[in-house]
């Protein structure tokens, strides 16, 4: 029985607004949906379609662009990493001393980098 039950029938439209009003919109609406969701159904497929062609349309219509068109060209210089730099490209690094830690009256002791507890 489930089977032979269509709610997209006009069989069943009919049923459902018999003695009711036609002109309401319920039924305009009922009347006219599968028109309407074949109209949806056909824009969705064109708009799927060209969404998936327009980068190839694009990508044909622009004009190919090497380097060669444009008349630069650039050398590339492999360069040995393990031999030893000349002495004036090394960059010296300062050694990091730190700071000489502070003595309070109480002789506690504190680096220059850690909070100091307030006395009460």
């Amino acid at each position: 029985m489930a089977r032979d039950f269509d709610l997209t029938s006009p069989k069943w439209l009919e049923m459902v607004f018999e003695g009711k009003n036609h002109e309401y919109g319920a039924y305009v609406m009922r009347k006219d949906s599968s028109d309407r969701h074949i109209w949806a159904l056909v824009i969705m497929i064109l708009v799927g379609a060209a969404l998936m062609f327009l980068p190839g349309l694009i990508k044909s219509a622009m004009p190919d662009k090497t380097i060669e068109d444009l008349g630069q060209t650039q050398s590339v210089v492999l360069v040995d990493l393990d031999q030893e730099l000349p002495e004036e490209n090394i960059i010296e690094q300062p050694e990091y001393v730190p700071p000489p830690p502070i003595v309070e009256r109480n002789n506690s002791v504190y680096s220059s980098g850690c909070y100091r507890r307030r006395s009460k």
